[in-house]
């Protein structure tokens, strides 16, 4: 959990300078779907770490990403914390 909120600690600006981040509440694929363009991303910490990591607990024990995780062999992973892919 502790990793994944650092990774999402990042505003990503369009070349407008209109900007997403988590703390929006908005969709990135809806924000992205209508952001054409050339990207940057920026360091911002989160206004509410404490909602963040709720809500990463909240998916992480829903029952429907377990189903997934556990059909693709990555919920035990997940749970014993080595789902670092790329790292």
């Amino acid at each position: 959990i502790t990793e994944t909120c650092r990774a999402l600690e990042v505003q990503i600006v369009d070349s407008g300078g209109d900007s997403w981040s988590v703390d929006s509440g908005e969709s990135f694929s809806l924000w992205l779907s209508s952001h054409p363009g050339e990207l940057s991303i920026n360091p911002q910490p989160h206004e509410d770490e404490t909602s963040l990591r709720g809500l990463l607990y909240e998916l992480i024990t829903c029952e429907s990403v377990k189903t997934v995780l556990r059909r693709t062999d990555y919920e035990e992973a997940v749970v014993a914390g080595r789902m670092a892919a790329g790292y």
